[in-house]
């Protein structure tokens, strides 16, 4: 997996994205995860919630706290050991992640996955003083969603614009468009590299026709269709 950094208020992070919301209180934080999650804890080893957020990206909400030791000494926490990997992967990704000052919990989240796939993910927490063993892995899929928002503008007599959004614009071969004219027509596909639109050409005149949107992703997963869009092309003049 390639490693890509972008700046946030100046500073880098790894590929993987890790946004950090990080609790400072003593308390035992409180997690807002939905029901279907399910959570491991105990006095050491980290809780773990993963859930989809799209077709390549998986949010992994961590948490843990101190500990005492045998002395009576608190033991803080230092950092994670980020563990993850498809079914058809035979070992396991791993990211490191240091603290500067202490920390409890955090939001990790995993890009350029692919859609359509379940991964397990597990994670274990460094202290100052000792590391604890994994987590129980927790299983989830990325979805295979389609474009979202289909609109279709600059209609003529013999075209229209067809525009769309895909959060996953980066990880898409082709966006393939499926037109099906009214009247008992055959529809057709017309497909293009393009991340949010396509000219339609050749339509006929006073025509009504109904469009859908769907992704091939670079893994060559192709999603379900977008919802249709209709729309009736100009008389000619």
């Amino acid at each position: 997996m390639q490693l890509k950094f972008i700046k946030t208020a100046g500073v880098p992070f790894p590929f993987i994205c890790i946004i950090f919301t990080f609790l400072f209180s003593a308390a035992k934080p409180v997690l807002k995860i939905s029901d279907n999650i399910k959570i491991q804890s105990g006095p050491m080893i980290p809780g773990i919630g993963v859930r989809a957020l799209s077709a390549t990206r998986l949010n992994v909400h961590i948490w843990c706290s101190f500990f005492t030791d045998d002395n009576g000494e608190k033991r803080y926490l230092t950092g994670y050991d980020l563990a993850w990997k498809s079914y058809y992967d035979s070992t396991w990704q791993t990211h490191s992640f240091s603290f500067a000052s202490e920390r409890k919990s955090g939001d990790f989240i995993l890009t350029k996955l692919n859609p359509d796939t379940y991964y397990m993910v597990k994670v274990r927490a460094r202290y100052n003083s000792s590391s604890t063993g994994y987590s129980i892995q927790q299983t989830v899929k990325t979805t295979n969603e389609p474009p979202l928002n289909i609109k279709v503008d600059q209609i003529t007599d013999n075209s229209a614009r067809i525009m769309f959004n895909h959060l996953e614009r980066y990880s898409a071969k082709e966006h393939i468009v499926f037109v099906q004219p009214q009247g008992g027509f055959k529809g057709y596909e017309v497909r293009t590299k393009s991340y949010n639109l396509i000219l339609l050409k050749n339509l006929k005149p006073n025509s009504t026709y109904n469009v859908n949107v769907k992704v091939l992703y670079s893994n060559n997963v192709i999603s379900v269709p977008s919802e249709g869009v209709i729309f009736t092309t100009k008389h000619s003049e």
